[in-house]
């Protein structure tokens, strides 16, 4: 007959690995899950400068911002095989007492990386090899110049936000103001953070939402939020 005890100490042992081996699979789940965009992962930093004519002289403004390129975990059969996303800051261009000048940033952004280095080739992981082995200090200048300017007329006040482009630029900011370039250049540098802040900093209060306040885009300014002055890689 086998002794109680022995029978008690073999159900206890049993018990531990059960434990052991749910906790394996539970820590193994959350990991897929937790780590599911970087199943496969590529990071690229890029400064975007914004280059102005004035009649007191070129003003620029820059930031770093980051593409992210990822494969999504198979956990989701739908989701496409690979993802880019962009997270940074909008440009700013001190133009003195004309005002300011800000270049938004997009949920899109990235592809202002890829129209500035276009790859020939239509293979996914064959670009994605293409951008790994860009250079640093590789420069271009963006072909659609004008795309995501804005200035407020009361900077203070979000909502007084206007939309500005090649036409409206000297009447925004007086004559002889003119959009010279905007440029990429491939960088090592760390992603900027901060700078709008100081600029706008009523812009941590809208929490994400709208430039009104709201949590939709009804009524919105030109249907902007927050997050297209900037935005964290997720």
């Amino acid at each position: 007959m086998i002794p109680f005890e022995f029978v008690q100490t073999l159900f206890g042992v049993w018990e531990s690995l059960l434990r052991f081996w749910i906790a394996l699979v539970v820590l193994f789940v959350c990991g897929l899950f937790v780590g599911n965009e970087y199943l496969f992962s590529s990071h690229w930093n890029y400064r975007i400068t914004v280059s102005v004519e004035t009649p007191e002289g070129t003003k620029t403004g820059s930031v770093v911002r980051q593409v992210s390129a990822y494969n999504p975990m198979a956990l989701n059969p739908d989701a496409p095989a690979m993802k880019f996303q962009v997270s940074g800051e909008a440009v700013v261009v001190d133009l003195g007492q004309r005002g300011v000048l800000f270049r938004l940033i997009y949920w899109n952004s990235y592809q202002e990386f890829f129209d500035a280095f276009p790859s020939s080739d239509n293979d996914v992981m064959k670009q994605i090899e293409f951008y790994n082995r860009l250079k640093v200090g590789e420069k271009a200048e963006l072909k659609a110049t004008t795309y995501g300017l804005v200035a407020f007329t009361d900077i203070n006040n979000p909502k007084t936000i206007l939309s500005v482009n090649t036409d409206n630029m000297k009447d925004i900011f007086g004559d002889g103001v003119s959009l010279k370039a905007i440029t990429i250049e491939r960088t090592n540098d760390p992603v900027t953070e901060g700078v709008i802040d100081t600029w706008l900093p009523w812009l941590n209060s809208l929490k994400g939402h709208y430039l009104h306040g709201g949590m939709t885009s009804r009524n919105a300014p030109l249907s902007l939020h927050s997050g297209n002055f900037k935005t964290k890689r997720n």
